[in-house]
Formats: structure tokens, C-alpha cells, sequence
């Protein structure tokens, strides 16, 4: 179990820490509960799963664990082993051992059923993570998967024997449950610690936003644009820069953090711009830069813009291809910009699309 735990802790210390601290004042005070089948999950497995639950306590989460399988002996050596902090209890004094500071270990049955709903309704729970057998999974849950109990087709995506027992558990207050794979190493804290994830999971709360950047966000903003804007990709802003066009900027956020922007300037004649479209590296290739161009589009629409036009050096195929934007010549832009992009010196290339 000592080797097992090792390699378990030199897994953990591989993570990336900032990303890590970003979800520290997110779960502070937060619970959860998580669902535990010990007899699908290796040594080593189990083994980091009961680290994570350390970390998890640290950070002032509070943890219900509903176990199945395992011998009750086995798992109480295993967390005294690793120093968790924990009391076996029943389901109705789940609250009193959290408050103390402990986590419940609580006995349940095989699988994601009622019961396990139930509690966490009864403690409040923000969370439950089900870690289960991914051949019980669809093939279609490769990877991270992300779905809103609004969407029409919810229920086809979901096992029909988990389906309707994971839609009630969001409906009456979870925000969120994942499914996990309990064989993967790590699954807990790639799933937790991370905007994309490892599983699926299902919420109504606000998982993925668009919305106006504050003045608190600046920071962030020219933090995350810093890279390329030293490759000359986009322009360099400052604070002050941002500050007066805040009303201009938007964000797009994900569990609550910032992984894009994007801005619309106004100009006469019914014309604005598109710029300060960006996607963190990290977050490329999930259709974050379209989704952000077609908010874009549609709030200038709202707004009464007639025509929208984008500067890029190495983006054309993007707006063309993808979103029906036309190259223009650069003399055809409003002059007020025409002016400052000959002045700037760049090999810009301008589009334009009009809006309906």
C-alpha cells in the first residue's frame, strides 16, 4: 500500500498548480458527495482517490462518501493509513460529522440509485461524483462530456438506468453530477481541478458564459492576451486602454474562469469591429473562438450594427471558411480605422460580413 501511495503522490505533484488554485475560493465551504464502489477500483487507484479526498478537505470541502463493495475494515485501514480525516455515520447524521470537520463515510448500494440522491439532497450538496465502470458508459462518452439538463436530447445520452435518477438530483438542487470512469487513475482531480474535465457531467448552473468584462477582470484579460500579443497576433492594449472601452468587452468563462474575450468597437455608418478574439491555448479546438464570433455578431446586431468587420494576420481561413466573412480591401473600412492600421505598420488582412 506504501508503493501504491507514492506513486499516487507523485502523480498529484505533476498537476498544474495554477490551475489547481484557481478552484480553491470556488470549493471552499462547498459539499460533496462521492460514490465509491471499492471493488472496481486497483489499490493505487483507491489509494490516490483517498488523496484527493485530503486535498479536498484542506481546501474546506466538506465530503460524504457513500461506499459500496469494499470491506468496511479495508477502507477505514486505508484512510487511517493516509491520515484522512473521517467517521463512519448513517445518513441522517451525515450533517452533525461534517460540521466537526470530518467526512462521512456512509454505506450504500452498488450503482447510481435514489438512496445516493437522496443524500445528497437531505445535506445540500453542490456536487456528486459517481465514480463507476466506463463499460457501463456509451461510447460516446470519450473524453469530456457536458450536457445542460435543458437540452431536448438529455435523456438520449444518458444510460436509461441512470438517466432519469441524475436529471432529479439536478432538478431538485445538485448543480452538478459527474460520471466518472473509478478505474482511471486520477479521475477525481483531472475532473475537479480542471475546466474541461475528464468525465461527464451534467448541470443547470452557469457551467460556460458570455458576459460583459469588469473592471475587475482587466487584469486577467491582458494576463491571458499577454502571448500574443508579444507575437504580434493581437494588439497590445493597456489597463487604461481597456478601462475606457470597458463597455466594448466581453468574456467567455468557464466554472467562473476567463478563457476568452472578445470586443466589439463601434464606428459610424452602422459599422463596428470584431477584435481582441482570443481562446487561452489550453482551450483550442472546442469551437470556443466560433461560439464567441457568433455572440459577437448577434450583440452587434442587437445593438443596431448593420455591417461587422475583423483585422487578422493569421486567422482568414477561420472567418471565411467557418464564419461567411468576405475579404475587403482595407481601404474599405471606415476611415477613422483605415488611418490607424496604415499607421501600425501590420500585414493586416480585413473582413467583413454583413448582418442580418
Amino acid at each position: 500500500m506504501s508503493e501504491n501511495l507514492i506513486k499516487a503522490n507523485f502523480t498529484l505533484s505533476q498537476s498544474d498548480v495554477r490551475e489547481v488554485l484557481q478552484y480553491v475560493p470556488l470549493f471552499s465551504g462547498k459539499t460533496f458527495v462521492v460514490a465509491i464502489n471499492g471493488d472496481e477500483l486497483e489499490d493505487s487507484v483507491l489509494a490516490e482517490v483517498l488523496l484527493d479526498f485530503i486535498s479536498l478537505q484542506r481546501i474546506g470541502v466538506r465530503l460524504a462518501l457513500a461506499y459500496s463493495g469494499v470491506a468496511k475494515s479495508a477502507l477505514l485501514d486505508w484512510a487511517a493509513e493516509v491520515e484522512l480525516k473521517l467517521s463512519e455515520a448513517l445518513p441522517e447524521d451525515c450533517e452533525s460529522i461534517l460540521k466537526r470537520g470530518q467526512a462521512a463515510l456512509v454505506p450504500t448500494l452498488k450503482g447510481f440509485h435514489e438512496p445516493l440522491v437522496n443524500l445528497a439532497i437531505q445535506i445540500k450538496a453542490d456536487k456528486i461524483l459517481f465514480l463507476g465502470e466506463a463499460e457501463s458508459f456509451p461510447k460516446e462518452w470519450q473524453g469530456a462530456l457536458k450536457l445542460n439538463i435543458a437540452q431536448k436530447k438529455l435523456k438520449s445520452k444518458i444510460p436509461e438506468e441512470i438517466g432519469a435518477i441524475v436529471i432529479q438530483a439536478v432538478k431538485k438542487g445538485v448543480d452538478r453530477v459527474h460520471l466518472l470512469d473509478g478505474k482511471m487513475p486520477g479521475c477525481l482531480s483531472k475532473e475537479l481541478f480542471s475546466n474541461e474535465g475528464v468525465g461527464v457531467m451534467i448541470y443547470s448552473d452557469s457551467y460556460q458564459e458570455i458576459r460583459p468584462l469588469s473592471a475587475e477582470d482587466i487584469p486577467e484579460l491582458l494576463a491571458i492576451i499577454g502571448r500574443p500579443v508579444r507575437a504580434e497576433r493581437l494588439l497590445p492594449r493597456t489597463y487604461e486602454e481597456v478601462e475606457s472601452q470597458l463597455q466594448d468587452y466581453y468574456v467567455m468563462a468557464l466554472d467562473g474562469n476567463v478563457v476568452g474575450s472578445v470586443a466589439i468597437h463601434p464606428y459610424e455608418d452602422a459599422v463596428c469591429e470584431l477584435a481582441c478574439l482570443f481562446i487561452k491555448e489550453s482551450h483550442k479546438g472546442l469551437r470556443y473562438g466560433h461560439d464567441l464570433v457568433k455572440f459577437a455578431e448577434s450583440k452587434a446586431t442587437e445593438l443596431g450594427y448593420k455591417q461587422i468587420f475583423a483585422l487578422t494576420t493569421e486567422a482568414v481561413s477561420f472567418f471565411q471558411k467557418q464564419m461567411g466573412y468576405k475579404q475587403i480591401p482595407l481601404e474599405e473600412l471606415p476611415r477613422k480605422r483605415y488611418v490607424k492600421v496604415m499607421e501600425s505598420g501590420r500585414s493586416s488582412i480585413a473582413l467583413m460580413k454583413e448582418l442580418s
